[in-house]
């Protein structure tokens, strides 16, 4: 938890894009860009909603993803729980694992993250999902050549329209629309 009592995250996927972690978030905060060492972003499973492979976090000696820190109040951290599937009794698609990540400034930020509890085959992402990706990665700052990782990684077209709606919404899901009060 930051100083202000909101958890930490550590985002590597399509929910660096800030208009994707709006559809999850009400007041999304990002804190930093960051780096997770000691492991790669994999692609595995086959997405319903980007009809291609679903990032993953995989053990690699030497090797770092990058993403971004965000403060999350404790609605919209069940909000993003309950988005990517995490179940309280660990049997959803992701759980949440402590770790640590290094920002670029060298300062350490305790966070949690999402990790695939089962990946499945390998399987390319498709080639908007990786879009959206390397655009979430620019908009946020990452460095320039993991973008540019990002964008070289092997993807395919999409057989349908992406992204394709899910059958639930997780914002009503975990707690109505935070956007009602609006007007």
């Amino acid at each position: 938890m930051d100083s202000s009592g909101k958890q930490l995250y550590f985002v590597y996927g399509v929910l660096m894009h800030p208009e994707r972690m709006a559809t999850c978030c009400a007041a999304p905060e990002a804190v930093a860009v960051a780096r997770l060492g000691g492991h790669g972003l994999v692609f595995h499973g086959q997405s319903q909603v980007w009809d291609g492979g679903e990032e993953a976090l995989a053990p690699c000696a030497g090797g770092e993803v990058w993403g971004v820190v965000y403060a999350l109040s404790a609605l919209d951290a069940q909000r993003l729980d309950a988005a990517l599937g995490v179940r309280e009794d660990g049997g959803g698609l992701y759980f949440l694992s402590p770790a640590e990540v290094v920002d670029l400034d060298g300062r350490e930020h305790s966070v949690l993250l999402h990790v695939r509890d089962v990946l499945g085959d390998p399987a390319l992402p498709s080639t908007e999902y990786l879009r959206v990706l390397v655009e979430g990665a620019r908009l946020r700052g990452l460095p320039a050549a993991y973008a540019a990782h990002l964008q070289s990684l092997p993807s395919r077209r999409a057989a349908f329209a992406v992204p394709r709606q899910t059958l639930f919404d997780p914002l009503k899901i975990a707690g109505g629309d935070p956007c009602a009060s609006c007007g």
